[in-house]
């Protein structure tokens, strides 16, 4: 998935905000059974482990937006890794589902706060180089919000394919 940068700051901000409310609509009244459960298709994750992932890219975007704006310009490495060999080395299957979502929630809500009271014209001034992500090398706070959004979305995806899947077995 290519990610491009949302131009419009507005647009952008009421995107991000609002992937926490979208994902914990999906996620409402599922139970274990189905948020563990891993489709029959090479390379797939559990929910569980989905949201897993999501709560460390996030804590990482966290963490890019915090050193765009305290030294723009840094040079920093956060990301880019082997998703598969992640997921079974900080095994996301075995974290408490409650408290990922409450972090997702929480990082969402301190980020969309703070990129709120940034001028619109400050947004570029505020950047982050990565010297060893195979694709994002200069990210602009908008780029960073961006990157996490669209990210996201691909994992929302999959979520839902899982769903659907989970819902078509014989139970």
């Amino acid at each position: 998935m290519a990610y491009t940068e949302i131009k419009d700051k507005d647009a952008l901000l009421r995107k991000y905000a609002h992937d926490y409310p979208t994902l914990k609509n999906i996620l409402d009244g599922l139970d274990d059974e189905i948020i563990d459960y891993i489709p029959d298709i090479e390379g797939a994750w559990s929910i569980k482990e989905h949201l897993g992932h999501l709560v460390d890219t996030e804590a990482n975007g966290f963490i890019r937006f915090k050193k765009a704006i305290l030294n723009p310009g840094t040079t920093i490495d956060i990301g880019g890794g082997d998703m598969e060999h992640s997921n079974k080395i900080l095994d996301y299957a075995s974290q408490n589902f409650d408290d990922m979502l409450e972090l997702f929630r929480l990082l969402r809500k301190m980020i969309s706060e703070h990129a709120r009271r940034i001028k619109y014209e400050d947004f570029d001034k505020y950047y982050i180089e990565h010297v060893n992500h195979p694709t994002f090398k200069q990210c602009t706070l908008g780029f960073i919000l961006s990157i996490h959004t669209r990210h996201f979305d691909k994992h929302i995806t999959y979520i839902k394919r899982n769903i659907e899947l989970y819902k078509k077995l014989d139970h």
